[in-house]
């Protein structure tokens, strides 16, 4: 019997402590949304990055 994964799977990747501009966080969205399924999901300690469009 095989067995199906019935969640998808998450790529973590820890930088430690990285700083860049607006533009490089939209340019680093960007990348990866090309080379994965679901859109990437930007976390610095208890924030979130959703949009990094808006001010």
């Amino acid at each position: 019997m095989a067995l199906k994964r019935t969640a998808p799977e998450v790529l973590s990747i820890e930088l430690g402590p990285v700083r860049m501009w607006r533009d490089d966080a939209a340019e680093l969205v960007r990348l990866l949304g090309q080379c994965c399924d679901k859109p990437p999901k930007l976390t610095a300690d208890d924030y979130e990055l959703d949009d990094v469009g808006e001010d």
